[in-house]
């Protein structure tokens, strides 16, 4: 890499290091391999371990709804089979719920009347 210390800089910046912190520098920047040099042991990374637990338990008393999700909207849905000479009249169930619908309110009319 070509750093080298420069003692004259250093001390212009108040900086001051024993000869040996200077070789240390050097090398480790030079890509000499100290192999007793104990920075060298502090800078690997180490394996991670599983911190998993095989169990957890959770306090399920505790639990609160969730905020950011929104509410999932469930619309009843009743399953009416048809005749088969009526299923031939309609063509899509809209047209059913259509004609269920008018038929609903004329006999609220009625009841009414």
């Amino acid at each position: 890499m070509g750093f080298k210390w420069n003692e004259t800089r250093a001390a212009a910046s108040g900086i001051s290091l024993s000869g040996q912190h200077i070789a240390n520098a050097n090398s480790r920047l030079d890509g000499e391999n100290q192999p007793n040099d104990p920075a060298r042991d502090i800078m690997k990374k180490k394996p991670r371990e599983d911190d998993l637990r095989p169990h957890y338990d959770f306090d399920y008393d505790k639990m609160k709804p969730n905020r950011f999700a929104s509410e999932k909207k469930v619309y009843k849905q009743t399953f009416v089979v048809l005749d088969e000479d009526v299923s031939k009249v309609f063509q899509s169930s809209e047209e059913v719920n259509i004609l269920l619908r008018s038929a609903i309110r004329a006999m609220s009319i009625v009841k009414r009347n």
